[in-house]
């Protein structure tokens, strides 16, 4: 919940609170995956996903070869892409009803 909150805490308070709301009011469909070392500089990736949200994040190397076998990048991780999407309101379909 403290990761997920990370994420939705971007946005103002009421919208904040009621997106942690609806996150904990479906916890039990909610998902989180992981992958990836725990040594620091490594690559990873994480998913948080249910019917409210989805939130992922992945670390983007800035080398050739990828990952060697501690997880660690090639020319170290230089930049992410992550997603935070809520599935309920697509495309903004929500706004003004």
């Amino acid at each position: 919940m403290d990761l997920a909150d990370e994420w939705v805490d971007v946005a103002a308070d009421p919208a904040a609170s009621q997106k942690m709301a609806d996150i904990k009011a479906h916890l039990a469909e909610m998902y989180f995956a992981r992958s990836g070392a725990t040594v620091p500089g490594s690559v990873i990736y994480y998913r948080i996903t249910g019917p409210t949200v989805h939130i992922e994040f992945s670390h983007q190397g800035g080398g050739p070869g990828g990952p060697d076998a501690t997880g660690a990048q090639a020319g170290g991780v230089n930049h992410i892409h992550t997603v935070y999407r809520d599935p309920t309101n697509e495309y903004g379909r929500g706004i003004g009803q």
